[in-house]
């Protein structure tokens, strides 16, 4: 992802926030990662970077930790129908608190974990490119951020997520200032199903406990139709992973299967 672009008027204008000051990519088959960088380079005029196969984009610690942590924090005590004011809404990254920090940090951490187990069964495996979050935002948002003293830190002060806001909607269309979280919003619809599932279920083909991940799981699927975790077991209920992107609805369900095409990929790549 280039930029965050938000709407200013729909099929007029758009605010373009912080361009990345580089980007990762990485291709299948490996051999042709040098060229799409290349093309991409070419694109969006921004030095593209080859990344070492899949996994490392699958694991990288993104929106699918960030936003989960941020939300729980801020509407933990939330009831799924009141209403905010939406001028005393806080932004998304730019007020970003110490619970919210700590939220994503230990879902990174867990990631981190996920990493070790991978690398300590196949040492061959390259997943230089799954980094903790607070040095993956560094990096991608290099001379952006002016205080890195801390992950809370990184977010308000990078200029890249200033000014984006909390996913909201009017709960009346007659009342814009009274609103209430947006449940269609990719919050919900991407980073859990396409983003905490697979990290849950990698961890489980790993042997790697997730309890963070379970917890932000069960928390946002209160306020979604389709149920994925049981809240007692932690495990996934039962056709739950039909409409996800789940290794597990692959097939893959073995650490070996896993990273075959990585560890085949990366090989071809060495030759």
């Amino acid at each position: 992802m280039p930029c965050i672009c938000k709407v200013v008027n729909y099929g007029q204008d758009i605010n373009i926030i912080g361009p990345k000051k580089h980007l990762y990519l990485t291709s299948y088959p490996l051999e042709k990662v040098h060229y799409a960088c290349n093309a991409l380079t070419h694109c969006y005029h921004i030095p593209t970077i080859p990344i070492p196969g899949f996994l490392n984009m699958t694991l990288c610690p993104s929106n699918q930790i960030i936003h989960p942590g941020r939300v729980i924090s801020f509407f933990r005590n939330w009831d799924g129908q009141s209403t905010f004011k939406a001028s005393e809404m806080p932004k998304l990254y730019e007020d970003l608190d110490d619970v919210s920090a700590h939220e994503i940090e230990v879902l990174s951490e867990e990631i981190q974990h996920i990493k070790k187990a991978l690398i300590a069964k196949f040492p061959a495996l390259n997943l230089s490119q799954v980094l903790p979050i607070d040095e993956r935002i560094c990096a991608m948002y290099e001379g952006q951020i002016t205080d890195t003293s801390n992950l809370k830190r990184i977010f308000n002060t990078n200029l890249g997520y200033s000014r984006v806001p909390f996913p909201m909607v009017p709960k009346d269309k007659e009342n814009p200032e009274e609103v209430t979280l947006n449940l269609n919003a990719r919050f919900f619809w991407e980073d859990v199903p396409f983003g905490l599932i697979i990290l849950k279920d990698i961890g489980r083909i790993m042997g790697v406990a997730t309890p963070h991940c379970d917890k932000q799981i069960i928390f946002h699927q209160k306020f979604m139709p389709i149920k994925y975790v049981d809240e007692k077991s932690g495990e996934f209920l039962p056709g739950a992973l039909v409409e996800t992107g789940a290794p597990s609805r692959y097939g893959i369900t073995t650490p070996e299967a896993l990273v075959s095409t990585s560890l085949s990929m990366q090989a071809s790549d060495n030759n």
